[in-house]
């Protein structure tokens, strides 16, 4: 399974066209940073949520926007808000794993801290934590909860990065299937209690009687 050409087109594009905002302000924290070599093209994290939510686009995003086609804009609004539909209990188990260190290594290379160290340990928190969220596991969960004010994507790296990373999501969700399988199996040849056959508490003495 290799990434949607909508996702690696708009990379090219950002990367392409970031000599256009050399001049742009920096933008406040919590957002996210396109990172190109030198340059750096951000957007907040509360326009995505606008955008996501609501269908608005600020000044900020629709320079972005731009480079989609009306399609890959609804695919992106999906992409925002799609809950993954997974446990936190059950993804805390997959990213523990061999499985899941080699996958938030990889994935660690690409979305990276303020100071642009590897994101793996800063992904993990933040996957973990959205996934216990009402929304579910969701992207802009994750990017609520990453724990530095800027992610950073490093796009020198993502279309190195982005196919395996997407080769080793398919196997966590094997992963993740197998895991919840063997749950539901353990908690059925578990006998069920019957309550009936226990003391009668509403008797003082039902305890005492049987010893």
């Amino acid at each position: 399974m290799k990434a949607p050409q909508w996702f690696q087109t708009v990379v090219l594009c950002l990367g392409s066209a970031a000599p256009l905002l050399l001049g742009t302000p920096a933008l406040a924290a919590d957002d996210v940073t396109l990172s190109y070599g030198l340059l750096e093209l951000s957007v907040s994290v509360s326009s995505l949520e606008a955008y996501a939510y609501d269908n608005e686009i600020d000044d900020e995003l629709a320079f972005y926007l731009d480079f989609l086609s009306d399609e890959e804009k609804a695919d992106l609004r999906t992409l925002l808000t799609t809950s993954a539909g997974v446990s936190p209990v059950t993804l805390s188990q997959v990213l523990y794993s061999p499985l899941g260190e080699t996958w938030l290594g990889r994935l660690g290379e690409v979305i990276q801290t303020e100071s642009w160290q590897n994101g793996s340990r800063g992904l993990r928190g933040a996957l973990i934590l959205a996934a216990t969220d009402e929304e579910g596991l969701t992207l802009l969960n994750v990017m609520r909860r990453f724990p530095t004010p800027t992610l950073r994507i490093n796009s020198v790296e993502i279309l190195d990065v982005v196919n395996t990373v997407v080769d080793l999501l398919e196997e966590t969700d094997a992963a993740i299937a197998t895991l919840q399988t063997q749950t539901n199996r353990e908690i059925a040849a578990t006998d069920p209690i019957d309550f009936t056959q226990g003391p009668d508490l509403s008797f003082p003495c039902a305890l005492a009687c049987q010893t």
